[in-house]
Order: structure tokens, then C-alpha cells, then sequence
């Protein structure tokens, strides 16, 4: 632009010296024609009344008119009104001279001279000399304003081309402090980024649970993409599902989606690349996710080539490139240690699971009655616990066989899992013993329940076999039994072997300073 601006002005004043020098010429050359045709006219008339030459007069006429074209021209030419009234009284002197010069050949003519008188001659080199004089002033000026336009030509030029580059150069630097604050913004911008990237990478290796990480990738994103929602999908494998692992807000569309949504449901997770949405434009293959949100994009969290999740992110402006690639790097770091979170919650689940019954194991049913006494402690609540045994289990292992035995404990652990509350916890406590924990429930209530449970176990039967399965239970409540987990594990473990000892499939309950806890016949 700066060149192409000064070219311009450059071109621009040398039109303007070329229209100038144009003129300029026009008026001397008209000024000169009108000098030299005077001054032939003179010759042609001195010639004329010397000798007589008739030729001499035709010339004098033509010089006459020559003179009058050049004086046109000049005045066509000049439009300055000091050089005009110069040629007015060029014009003037001009046409008293051609006047005294066709008196002087009209009285050649009728013999009534045969040259001119001193006086007529002086008259006449008057006028040709003031003439003279004004034709050279008129040049003169016609060559001072020529100065003054070459000079202001000049100036003009130097002066748009220094006012031009300052100009430009004003404007460059304004650009390079634009750029350079720009460049500023974003260099602050990545450092920040990487900051926080390094935040997340040290508080993720910390973290313990899926959820704590789940949480922790959405906080981060949406701090890194302000003004951006962002929700964390997993994969559930063992149910083909996708489950939404922060917050979203009921009754929404997103909400509704994801109630039965499939892996294949979502395009990020199917085609384990990401998916971006614009609202308006043609997609060969719809996303039966996010097809109802305004601009997002979906980003997979893949592990070892699988993929175990994607990261939702909707935004009210699309996300830029360098937003998205923010969004992708995020998901890429955090995905190994969800992917390694995942493997130890599975491994501890494995740990702290019967393997039988798919009931939690010893270990974790002595964890359990930890937390669950000491919540009902802090909620000053009573805690029942039912100690639930199978009867005569040696017989059905020896009789049947273990195969049968084990068909046995399988059925009876999922008989008292679906026969319990949504909030009670079922464990498988060793052998053929199951405790049952009952949260909120006093002595009364969990002798019902154990009732129900031992009715509920009697009704199993076992494919192979006519045999019927009973149950033994002991039951204990903190903390009218027991003051602790200890007492209350003992004292429903003595309940429950109270009861075996009163004849078997039947409930019995702890009772504090009897050595015999009272029991209940059951119903065979």
C-alpha cells in the first residue's frame, strides 16, 4: 500500500509538471508567433513603401492575420488575469501599429509618399518597441509562474512522498505494536495453558477415585474454554451404556439422550475421532447424542486404542482451532489415568467381591460394618445386623456334591440381595454365613426383615434336587447390643449360633446379660 500510494502521488505531480510544461509552451509559443508576426509586418511595410513591391503588402496582411490566430491562443491559453491584461495591451499596441502601418501603404499607394517621414517612423518604432517590451514582460511572467509551478511541484512531491512514508510508517508501527501485543496475549495465553495443564497433570496423578477425576477433567475445561459447558460420558461395557459422569440437567434433551443411549449412540466414541457440530450445515451421519445441542464438540478418551468415554463440550461460539486442540490434548492426558483409575476400581471390586455369590466378600463386609457404625454413630441411628447361616451345608456338599453346594450358596446370596432395601448391604461373611446390615432399623424391624429373609431363602429350589434350603439367623442392633463394631458382629454371631442351637431355621435375637438369646420357631 505504501508503494503503491507513493507511486500514486508521484505519478500524480509528474501528470500535474507535464500539464504545467503543456501550458506554459502553448503561451510562449503563442507569445513568440506574435512577436515575430509584428515584427515581419514591420519588415513587410518598411519593404513596401521603399520599393513598391506589391507582394510586400499581401505579406503585411497575412502577418496582420497571424498575428490575431496567435493572439487567440494565447488568450485561450492563459486564464491568469495579470498575463491577460498584458495581452490586452500587446493587443492594443498591436493594432494601433497595423493601423499607422495601412495608413502608410494607402498613402504609398496614391503617390502621396514614397517613404515614411521621420515622424510616421518614429511613431511606428514606438509602438513596435513597446510592444516589444510588454511581449518580453508577459514572458516573463508566463516563466516566473513556470518557476513557481516546477518549485510547488516539487515540494508537493517531496512532500507527499516524506508525508506518505510517515504516514505508512506510522501505520506499520502501529500494526507491529498490534501484532506484537497479540503475540504478547497469546504467549501469556500458553503460558497460563501450560501452567494449568501442569496443575491438572499433578492434581490427576493424585486423585483416587473415577469421580474425583470425572469432576476434575470438567473444572479444567471449563476453566481453560471459558463460558463452555462441559459434560464427561463413560463407557459402561458390562451394561453397553453410556453414563453421564457429571451433573446434567434434568428434564433436558441431553439428559433424556443419555437414559438409553449406546456406545454407537455417540459418533465420538464409534468412530473414536473427534466430532464437531455446527448447527445448520449437512452431516453425512448424525450424532444421536448431541444432534439436539447448538455448537459442541465431542472429544473420545481413548486407552491402549479403546475408547472409554468421550468429553462433551458445548459452547455458545464454536471453538476455534487452538481451543480444540486445547480440548483434545486435555482429554488425551487425562485418559490413561482414567484408564488406570478404572482398572483399580476394578481390581478392588474384584478384591472386595465373592467371586460365588458376586456379593461382597469378608473384607469388604467388615469395612462396611466399620462405616456403617460409625455413620450411625454421627447420626445417632440404630444399626441392626442379621448374621444369616446356611443349615446343614456340610450334608448338601457331602450328599450332592460341591457343584450343588456352591449352585446352593449362589442362589441363597441373590435371594437375600433382592429380598433387601435399596439401602441395606448384603455381604457373604465366610462359608456358608451372610450378614445382612440393616441401616435405620431397631430390634423390632430387623427381627421382621430377618423373617422375611429366612421365608425368602426357604422357597429356593435347587435344580437336581428336592431338597429344601433353611436358614439360621441371629440378630443385633446398635446400640441397645452393642456398643461397637465388635460387640455387634459377636453378639449376632451368638445369636445366630443360639438359634442353630434351638433346632435350626429359625431367628433368634442378642439379649444382654442372658447367656441363652431368645429365638423364634420358624415355619416349616
Amino acid at each position: 500500500m505504501a508503494v503503491c500510494s507513493i507511486a500514486g502521488a508521484v505519478l500524480a505531480i509528474s501528470t500535474f509538471q507535464r500539464a504545467e510544461e503543456n501550458r506554459v509552451s502553448r503561451q510562449l509559443v503563442a507569445s513568440q508567433q506574435m512577436l515575430s508576426a509584428l515584427i515581419e509586418a514591420h519588415a513587410a511595410l518598411h519593404s513596401y513603401v521603399g520599393d513598391g513591391d506589391v507582394n510586400d503588402v499581401v505579406d503585411f496582411g497575412v502577418q496582420e492575420r497571424e498575428y490575431t490566430t496567435a493572439s487567440r491562443n494565447a488568450f485561450v491559453a492563459d486564464s491568469e488575469q495579470t498575463r491577460r491584461a498584458s495581452l490586452a495591451r500587446q493587443n492594443a499596441l498591436a493594432s494601433a501599429y497595423f493601423r499607422q502601418g495601412r495608413l502608410a501603404i494607402d498613402d504609398r499607394r496614391a503617390g502621396r509618399i514614397n517613404s515614411l517621414s521621420a515622424r510616421q517612423n518614429d511613431s511606428i518604432a514606438r509602438l513596435l518597441h513597446r510592444f516589444e517590451n510588454e511581449n518580453n514582460g508577459y514572458v516573463k511572467l508566463i516563466q516566473s509562474e513556470r518557476s513557481a509551478s516546477l518549485n510547488l511541484a516539487r515540494w508537493l512531491s517531496v512532500g507527499l512522498v516524506v508525508g506518505l512514508s510517515l504516514l505508512f510508517g506510522a501505520i506499520g508501527q502501529l500494526l507491529l505494536v498490534r501484532n506484537q501485543r497479540q503475540e504478547e496475549v497469546r504467549r501469556r495465553r500458553d503460558h497460563k495453558y501450560r501452567e494449568d495443564q501442569r496443575e491438572f497433570t499433578e492434581v490427576l496423578q493424585v486423585t483416587e477415585t473415577e469421580a474425583d477425576a470425572y469432576e476434575l477433567i470438567k473444572r479444567h475445561v471449563e476453566r481453560t474454554l471459558p463460558a463452555s459447558h462441559v459434560t464427561v460420558i463413560s463407557r459402561n461395557n458390562s451394561h453397553d451404556r453410556l453414563e453421564a459422569r457429571t451433573a446434567v440437567e434434568p428434564g433436558t434433551q441431553l439428559a433424556e439422550r443419555l437414559l438409553d443411549a449406546e456406545p454407537r449412540s455417540c459418533l465420538a466414541v464409534r468412530l473414536a475421532r473427534e466430532h464437531i457440530r455446527t448447527p445448520g450445515e449437512q452431516e453425512l451421519l448424525n450424532c444421536e447424542v448431541c444432534d439436539c445441542l447448538g455448537p459442541s464438540v465431542c472429544v473420545p478418551s481413548i486407552v491402549s486404542g479403546q475408547v472409554i468415554g468421550s468429553v462433551l463440550i458445548e459452547r455458545a461460539e464454536p471453538l476455534d482451532d487452538a481451543d480444540r486442540a486445547r480440548a483434545v490434548d486435555t482429554v488425551a492426558q487425562a485418559a490413561p489415568a482414567l484408564g488406570n483409575l478404572r482398572n483399580l476400581a476394578v481390581s478392588e471390586s474384584r478384591a472386595l467381591t465373592d467371586s460365588l455369590t458376586g456379593l461382597p466378600n469378608s473384607r469388604a463386609v467388615k469395612d462396611m460394618v466399620k462405616r456403617m457404625v460409625a455413620q450411625a454413630s454421627r447420626l445417632v441411628v440404630p444399626l441392626s445386623a442379621v448374621m444369616v447361616d446356611l443349615d446343614h451345608f456340610k450334608q448338601i456338599n457331602d450328599t450332592l456334591g460341591h457343584e450343588k453346594g456352591d449352585e446352593a450358596l449362589a442362589a441363597v446370596g441373590d435371594v437375600l440381595a433382592n429380598a433387601s432395601r435399596e439401602s441395606d448391604f448384603v455381604g457373604r461373611y465366610g462359608g456358608e454365613e451372610f450378614l445382612v446390615l440393616l441401616p435405620n432399623t431397631d430390634k423390632e424391624g430387623a427381627l421382621e426383615a430377618a423373617e422375611k429373609l429366612r421365608h425368602a431363602v426357604s422357597l429356593i429350589n435347587v435344580q437336581g434336587t428336592d431338597r429344601m434350603l433353611t436358614t439360621s439367623c441371629g440378630v443385633a442392633t446398635y446400640p441397645d447390643d452393642a456398643k461397637d463394631r465388635e460387640g455387634l458382629l459377636r453378639l449376632a454371631d451368638r445369636a445366630l449360633y443360639a438359634a442353630k442351637a434351638a433346632g435350626r431355621n429359625r431367628v433368634s435375637e442378642a439379649v444382654l446379660n442372658d447367656t441363652t438369646p431368645i429365638s423364634t420357631n420358624g415355619a416349616h
